[in-house]
């Protein structure tokens, strides 16, 4: 039985694009303790289901899958429009094929230190990739237009673009520790040109950025995930709930009906997207029901037109094609599954994203992060030494990690009585154009999210403020409230946020805003 989303919506649409890219990446081996796994068995399960419903796929490959003639052989069986593209992590035999030490514990190794491209300098991570790249093409008879890995350095991702003609790359969602790898404060979804000294952060101009747009992956649950506890998943970090079939999401077909109303039934300003897919290392029994189901509702949705279904290497020329910068976008989950009345809302330009949560008659801005490509990653020119790392963001509130039992960190609409505003019906989103989101608040409130600035207009004359609070017990980045401008300080680097119309004061453990004489307050969003 399908289950379908109820049709009745909030929001305002305008004509909107879906995009699905159906991406496998197949690794060679699976050495962890207690796992046998066929490794096989997925990718012909994989391509029977796109043959089965005619949906084409990204196929990327890990060093030690391509030479194992088991997969090559597999891969003779694609659709003509399929392709076969990368997967960047490093394994032994490539990393001693380019006459380095392997320090693994095992010939995959998924530590930071060992199986990414930061575990090594930037001379070693670029002969890697062409003694991996010069193979591919002796091997297929082609050059690769995709490529992916969990997070790739800048030298790197540039040099695929520029050396190797890669037109599109992946990466993973947000996440916080899982696997040892923090992923935080990034363009939430759909997909962004790349800093030239920071891959996870969009550029703000395009002399500064990588021409090879980066796709987010694993299909995040725009209303749970960002506030998924630690130690809820491995090594200490968040657990998963995404469209991953292995995942509770994924695997939930209510959940995916939601989840692709949520995609691809509301606005979205520039294009819905989605990944669809999971590394073969999981086994077919244990993605089998998610997959079968979610190509069956992607075949679906192609047949109604609400999605396209390409490759990632057709994405990413589209893409390129169509924006010359880092465009924005928007993900609207109106709705969460069996609960009308909680739902989210995600913006993101190239200057910073913004996230607005409700839950009943509470409304949170529970997060914004500004993005500024000048700001160099970790490891842009260094090796990362340690078995985890950390890609981040500039945050002005982190609902996330300035928050604990007792305190949600967010931004909140106050009255007169110093008392949170308590919404009467869910907030309503709509596009006013290509580049801004209005999400109104029981007709009283609106926020307008744009490209440069972000604000919110509340009614004139009435004592009203929207004020922040976090935590006492954590440490934050907020060093202070002028009467125009926020200070912040995150990891060294010295950034504020200007007020264009209000003014803030300071408060323990927050800051609030004070609407102008018009009633409105209006954000700087540029660093």
């Amino acid at each position: 039985m399908t289950h379908h989303p109820n049709s009745t919506s909030r929001t305002s649409r305008t004509s909107r694009t879906g995009v699905v890219n159906i991406i496998n990446f197949i690794r060679g081996i699976e050495p962890r303790p207690g796992r046998s796994i066929d490794l096989i068995e997925p990718v012909v399960r994989q391509i029977e289901l796109s043959k089965k419903h005619r949906l084409p796929v990204t196929w990327l490959v890990q060093y030690d899958a391509m030479i194992d003639p088991r997969f090559r052989d597999v891969l003779q069986t694609i659709q003509p429009e399929d392709e076969i593209g990368v997967w960047i992590e490093f394994v032994q035999p490539l990393v001693e094929k380019a006459g380095l030490q392997w320090r693994g514990r095992y010939p995959w190794d998924w530590h930071v230190n060992v199986g990414f491209s930061v575990g090594y300098t930037p001379d070693e991570r670029i002969r890697m990739i062409d003694i991996f790249l010069k193979q591919f093409r002796d091997t297929f008879g082609f050059a690769p237009k995709a490529a992916g890995s969990w997070f790739i350095d800048a030298h790197s991702l540039a040099h695929l673009g520029r050396s190797h003609g890669i037109v599109a790359f992946c990466n993973c969602k947000d996440q916080w520790g899982t696997d040892g790898y923090t992923l935080w404060g990034g363009y939430f979804n759909q997909a962004y040109y790349p800093s030239r000294l920071n891959s996870f952060i969009p550029s703000q101009t395009a002399d500064d950025q990588i021409d090879v747009p980066v796709f987010r992956m694993l299909g995040s649950d725009p209303i749970h995930q960002y506030e998924i506890p630690r130690g809820t998943g491995s090594h200490g970090g968040q657990a998963v709930f995404t469209l991953e079939a292995i995942s509770r999401g994924g695997r939930d077909p209510a959940w995916i009906d939601r989840f692709f109303a949520n995609m691809f039934e509301t606005p979205c300003l520039t294009f819905g997207y989605t990944q669809v897919g999971q590394e073969n290392s999981f086994g077919w029994p244990a993605m089998s029901k998610g997959l079968i189901y979610q190509h069956r509702r992607i075949a679906e949705l192609r047949d109604l037109g609400r999605v396209r279904v390409e490759t990632l290497s057709r994405s990413g020329q589209w893409f390129k094609n169509t924006y010359a910068l880092t465009p924005p976008s928007a993900v609207v989950a109106e709705q969460d599954l069996n609960a009308p009345e909680r739902g989210a809302v995600w913006y993101c330009s190239k200057n910073y994203r913004a996230s607005l949560l409700w839950d009943g008659r509470e409304l949170r801005l529970r997060d914004i992060q500004l993005f500024d490509g000048r700001r160099e990653e970790p490891f842009l020119r260094t090796v990362c030494h340690e078995s985890a790392c950390k890609y981040d963001a500039l945050p002005v509130i982190d609902g996330f990690q300035w928050s604990d039992a007792n305190i949600k960190a967010a931004l909140r609409i106050i009255d007169a009585d110093g008392e949170p505003l308590l919404l009467h019906k869910p907030p309503q989103a709509s596009e006013l154009d290509r580049q801004t989101l209005h999400v109104r608040i029981d007709d009283r409130f609106a926020f307008t999210f744009g490209e440069d600035s972000f604000a919110i207009q509340g009614p004139a004359g009435v004592d009203w403020t929207l004020a922040a609070a976090w935590s006492p017990s954590v440490a934050t980045a907020f060093l202070g409230a002028e009467t125009n401008r926020l200070r912040y300080r995150h990891e060294g680097h010295a950034y504020s946020v200007a007020l264009l119309a209000g003014s803030a004061k300071p408060l323990a453990n927050g800051f609030a805003l004070l609407p102008d004489a018009s009633g409105l307050i209006r954000f700087s969003a540029t660093t």
